[in-house]
């Protein structure tokens, strides 16, 4: 339910399939959309004593809205941001975008790719519940740097 744990996983995306975990933070749906808090991306092969973290993601805005369908079908309006991601980018600053997936397969959501940017504001979207599974599924979060010609 809202309470199940939810992990949020970022990686940079490479073109020879190399993607490198940036970091993960762990919630729940019930703490997305009641306290908006800022998550700390953590990996945990850099702590140590000088590491802190390899950025932030926090909720702008998390509005439940009426049903659209029928009485047991919700959607929920995200829109997401992160701070200080690592810069993946040679030449530059990472170009990053938001891919919402149910299992390792289905896409449920796309942001737009903000070009040059570690502290991405990406529109907000829905997610429909009927398309999530249930409020007990796993979504993941994944954060990608999209490279020139991809």
């Amino acid at each position: 339910g809202l309470h199940e744990d939810l992990t949020v996983a970022v990686y940079d995306y490479d073109s020879d399939g190399g993607h490198d975990l940036i970091g993960t933070c762990h919630t729940t749906l019930w703490q997305l959309v009641t306290s908006k808090p800022t998550l700390l991306f953590i990996d945990e092969k850099k702590q140590g004593r000088t590491y802190n973290n390899s950025g932030t993601l926090s909720v702008g805005t998390a509005t439940e809205t009426a049903p659209i369908y029928d009485d047991n079908i919700f959607r929920i309006n995200l829109q997401l941001r992160a701070r200080n991601l690592d810069n993946k980018d040679t030449l530059g600053k990472s170009d990053p975008y938001l891919v919402v997936k149910k299992n390792e397969s289905f896409s449920l959501h796309k942001t737009p790719c903000i070009k040059n940017d570690l502290d991405p504001v990406w529109p907000a979207f829905d997610l429909l519940v009927s398309e999530c599974g249930s409020l007990t599924d796993v979504l993941t979060f994944e954060v990608w740097d999209e490279d020139k010609g991809r």
